[in-house]
């Protein structure tokens, strides 16, 4: 399990200090960006010249009011490992361990000519094995 800490400000939420429903998104992102650079795998899979791992599947359900000012934590789990493709599923939730969002993403990994799936580096399949969490 990854773990990333954030707060919410007044740009992510809407005019009664309500957080946005597109901004769990951004939030989840940032936590999916500051895990692949907690590898520390040499390559930046976000800027590399041939490869890309683009989402090609989100979900999101909102369990309870995410407001101004909140602290969140931002746990996430590799709940699917594939030779091209791994998921992720966030929980989003207050300092008091409460749920507020649950996420998932699904991930493929392609070469940018053409966009063919390719299969995960085995650096990065070691990393996310790592975070797997079979149900």
């Amino acid at each position: 399990m990854f773990i990333n800490k954030s707060r919410i400000y007044f740009n992510q939420v809407d005019p009664g200090g309500i957080l946005f429903y597109g901004e769990v998104f951004n939030i989840v992102h940032c936590a999916y960006e500051d895990m692949f650079n907690g590898f520390n795998l040499g390559v930046n899979y976000f800027e590399h010249p041939e490869f890309a791992v683009p989402i090609i599947h989100t979900e999101a359900d909102y369990l309870k009011p995410i407001k101004l000012g909140d602290e969140i934590i931002t746990r996430i789990i590799v709940s699917e490992l594939k030779t091209s493709s791994f998921s992720l599923e966030y929980e989003v939730q207050d300092i008091f361990g409460n749920i507020l969002v649950k996420v998932k993403t699904v991930h493929v990994f392609v070469r940018k000519k053409g966009f063919s799936k390719t299969e995960l580096p085995t650096e990065l399949r070691n990393k996310l094995s790592d975070l797997y969490f079979a149900k």
